[in-house]
């Protein structure tokens, strides 16, 4: 049934969210979702003239939780591991330069040749929005993406992270064979983007600042970033066990 007038428009906006939130069928992100494509149609009548005042869409909150990393043990396990295959020479790359910039997935797979400045020490990649950004990496990344490169990539292949005939690396393929490649150095638990996390958390851990992480992982707001703050569960329990009174007087 169609709105009316203003009045009766924003009755039928007030039960379309109360009706998509209240089916339990999707997540709060996903309701979200939905929810800001609301806010964008309303924003379009306010601009246009159709309506008089702003139509308000609420969010709901979406519960924080705590982000899943890699601890330092089986970081060092995955750079250490010595791959024998082409497919694992390829995934042991792409693992240690997640690791060690916590770029993204797609940053990561459509990363080409051009954009890899190894003697600088430095990677520019295609972020979010399509803005790009520079990302330094280490010496000992340096070292990977330059065996990588120099013996498996074909000439001419445009991406760092491609096929035997030069195409880019798709997602199934790329979870498949770091799953395999993590199951031999016997970390079971592990995704693309759990090596971001993982990085991000250990940046923190290791004193690097906020702003200068968010510059890293490419964050257009330091919200997100922030994250990461709250996901050393492990240094909390330390700091604990060193400061707590009942643990120094037990």
């Amino acid at each position: 049934e169609k709105a009316t007038n203003e009045a009766d428009l924003r009755m039928k906006i007030k039960e379309a969210m109360i009706a998509i939130s209240s089916e339990g069928k999707l997540s709060p992100e996903s309701v979200n979702t939905y929810f800001r494509v609301c806010q964008t149609f309303c924003n379009w009548l306010l601009e246009n003239d159709i309506i008089k005042k702003q139509i308000k869409v609420a969010r709901l909150r979406v519960p924080r939780k705590i982000l899943e990393t890699l601890n330092d043990a089986q970081i060092q396990r995955i750079l250490r591991f010595v791959p024998e295959t082409r497919v694992q020479r390829r995934m042991h790359a792409l693992a240690v330069l997640i690791l060690d910039t916590g770029v993204r997935r797609n940053e990561a797979a459509t990363l080409t040749r051009e954009h890899v400045d190894l003697q600088n020490l430095q990677i520019k990649v295609d972020g979010k929005g399509r803005r790009e950004r520079m990302v330094p990496i280490s010496p000992e990344c340096r070292k990977v993406l330059a065996k990588w490169l120099v013996r498996d990539v074909p000439p001419g292949a445009p991406f760092v992270f491609c096929g035997r005939k030069g195409q880019k690396l798709g997602d199934r393929n790329a979870l498949r064979d770091l799953r395999r490649m993590a199951a031999r150095c016997g970390v079971w638990t592990i995704g693309l983007h759990f090596l971001r996390h993982s990085f991000a958390s250990s940046f923190m851990r290791n004193g690097g600042s906020v702003t200068d992480l968010q510059k890293i992982l490419g964050h257009s707001s330091i919200q997100t970033t922030i994250r990461y703050c709250h996901a050393l569960i492990g240094d909390l329990k330390v700091s604990n066990q060193r400061f707590s009174p009942i643990a120094k007087l037990g």
